[in-house]
């Protein structure tokens, strides 16, 4: 084989014609076709992207105007709603009432016998207002309230009653060695205010005593949740004047003056009655 000859050029002995040519030398029709189309690639994404923000601000639109219409519908709804209305009877007993009033005890009974007038034998409460949101205790009614007490006592056969939605009691009582087992069952017994607790009394040990007592009227009572409230049962207007003032001396004597901040007498179907804490 022959050797190759290799041609050297000396760019210093050019001439300045020859120079200007190899520095102006234009790139590749290649290089050229392959910016041009990245260029045209580069403005077809921007185009494409601009096209779909304007789809999801169209969307964004859409949506807002129908929860729009979806919430002038509701609101629609709720005005029309009728108001409610008292009643005739209502107002007439409403009228015989002095709403700017504290009464004494004896005089709020007095006026709450005379204003039932319903053929049902209404339920005699009293709400009270305490000094504090946590207040709890048990009271015996001296004539009890007008309504027997369902009380049970936790064992192995009512939980599985109560697992299966079976509930026909009002109390229930447990002993401590029964509380581990009920506890599977709370999740049920806890939202209906049924489940036994240390501070509403009904964990005990001898539960058969504890239900003869509270079959016999004695009452738990506690405020509501956050809240100073109070709402007992003091009996039936067929209890009369006596047996209600009677009790009602004993509950406000058993919650203690010192914890009532102001107290309200009604019954079922009548208007509050605002009671005189001094008359007791």
């Amino acid at each position: 084989m022959g050797k190759k000859k290799i041609k050297v050029v000396d760019l210093s002995s050019t001439t300045p014609s020859e120079k200007k040519h190899h520095k102006t030398a234009k790139p590749a029709a290649s290089s050229t076709k392959i910016d041009s189309k990245l260029s045209d690639n580069k403005k077809a994404l921007t185009s494409e992207a601009k096209e779909i923000k304007k789809i999801k601000a169209k969307n964004n639109q859409e949506i807002v105007k129908t929860i729009k219409k979806e919430v002038e519908k509701e609101t629609k709804k709720k005005k029309k709603r009728p108001t409610k209305t008292k009643s005739k009877r209502y107002k007439a007993i409403k009228a015989k009432i002095d709403t700017n009033k504290f009464y004494p005890a004896d005089h709020a009974v007095d006026l709450l016998l005379s204003i039932a007038n319903s053929k049902i034998d209404e339920t005699v409460e009293i709400h009270i207002i305490t000094r504090t949101d946590k207040l709890i205790g048990s009271l015996n009614l001296p004539h009890g309230t007008g309504k027997q007490q369902k009380v049970a006592i936790a064992d192995e056969k009512l939980i599985d009653q109560i697992s299966n939605g079976k509930i026909d009691f009002d109390i229930l009582i447990a002993t401590p060695q029964i509380m581990a087992k009920l506890a599977q069952v709370a999740r049920i017994l806890g939202p209906k205010g049924l489940m036994p607790n240390p501070k509403a009394g009904t964990i005990t040990d001898k539960p058969e005593e504890l239900k003869t007592k509270l079959e016999a009227g004695e009452t738990k009572y506690k405020t509501e949740n956050k809240t100073p409230l109070l709402h007992l049962t003091l009996g039936k207007i067929s209890f009369g004047k006596d047996k209600l003032l009677e009790n009602l001396k004993t509950l406000i004597t058993t919650v203690a003056l010192r914890n009532i901040k102001k107290a309200t007498l009604t019954s079922t179907q009548s208007p509050g009655i605002k009671l005189d804490l001094d008359s007791f």
